[in-house]
C-alpha cells in the first residue's frame, strides 16, 4: 500500500446498526478525504482509511462527518504512525 509522504493516515472502524451496511458504506465512499471503506469480520463492520494534511483534520472528518451518518452505532479511531 503507498502511502503519500505529506498525508496523515487515520483508519477508523465502524460498527453500524442491523440493516444499515449499505446504505453507510455508500454515504462514507461520499466523503472528501476518505480513500477506501471495505466491508470487514469482527466487532466492527467497515474499516475506512482516511487521508488528510493534518490528524486534526481528520479527527475532524470523524466528529463532525462520519458519526453523523444514520446507521453509524460506534467508531473507533486508529492513527497511523510513522516509523
Amino acid at each position: 500500500m503507498k502511502r503519500d509522504k505529506n498525508k496523515e493516515v487515520l483508519f477508523v472502524l465502524v460498527e453500524t446498526e442491523k440493516g444499515f451496511l449499505s446504505s453507510v458504506m455508500s454515504a462514507l465512499k461520499e466523503l472528501p478525504n476518505i480513500k477506501d471503506v471495505n466491508a470487514v469480520t469482527g466487532p466492527f463492520d467497515i474499516i475506512v482509511k482516511i487521508e488528510v494534511d493534518t490528524i486534526n483534520e481528520g479527527l475532524d472528518i470523524v466528529l463532525k462527518q462520519i458519526r453523523e451518518i444514520d446507521g453509524i452505532k460506534n467508531t473507533q479511531t486508529l492513527v497511523s504512525v510513522k516509523v
